[in-house]
């Protein structure tokens, strides 16, 4: 099973208790999520040094507010 598919399995299977998950597909959707939570953590890390630089300056923060907003 290659990753793509175990990640589609596991979403089509996400309600699905019965039976069991191929040990492949089982680390290859718990890689899925850690590489995901690494990437959000990394996003909000620069985020967040982003609007504690701008925080001097009401003006683009007020800016930088309203586009995070946006892309959220």
């Amino acid at each position: 099973m290659t990753f793509l598919e175990a990640i589609k399995t596991c979403f089509k299977k996400y309600c699905v208790f019965s039976g069991r998950a191929r040990r492949s597909e089982y680390w290859f959707f718990v890689l899925f999520t850690e590489l995901l939570g690494l990437g959000i953590n990394i996003i909000s890390q620069i985020l967040s040094g982003v609007l504690t630089v701008l925080q001097d300056s009401s003006e683009e923060l007020a800016l930088t507010t309203s586009v995070l907003i946006l892309i959220i």
